[in-house]
């Protein structure tokens, strides 16, 4: 199945932040031709006003199909999770520029974080947002391994 055209995201928005999830599903790698597993990427943004978001100059962060299975489990039993990239891994430049993702909770509220050596970006989650963002996840996940859902 060619899932080449499918254009699917979720958006979480707050008076502050925003941050939109899109599918990613399984492609071939240029250098190579195989198939690269999908994912998920997270793109955060400020708020510019109280109807616009600065999308042009907010992080990303690929959250892949091997991954996700810790964002399900946190949301699932209300746990924190962590995630660390390292773009610069394997290079003189590895631990300068590290991307950290993370769910935590802080009282009776639940965050979906981003942070690098420059920018951190806090968007809280409801419950509402949890559980669609699950279910969504939950439907495309065999896509990002080319399998038909």
């Amino acid at each position: 199945m060619n899932y080449e055209n499918l254009n699917t995201s979720y958006g979480i928005y707050r008076t502050k932040t925003a941050v939109r999830v899109s599918f990613i599903p399984i492609r071939k790698k240029k250098d190579t031709g195989y198939p690269a597993v999908g994912g998920y990427m997270f793109h955060f943004a400020n708020a510019i006003d109280d109807t616009s978001y600065d999308w042009q100059n907010g992080p990303k962060f690929f959250l892949s199909a091997n991954e996700v299975g810790d964002l399900i489990h946190a949301f699932n039993v209300g746990g924190d999770m962590k995630l660390y990239h390292d773009p610069d891994k394997g290079s003189e430049n590895e631990g300068t520029r590290g991307k950290n993702f993370s769910i935590v909770t802080s009282g009776d509220k639940r965050y979906l974080n981003y942070s690098d050596g420059e920018t951190k970006i806090g968007v809280s989650l409801s419950i509402n947002d949890e559980v669609i963002l699950s279910l969504l996840i939950r439907s495309t996940l065999p896509m990002c391994y080319g399998w038909s859902a």
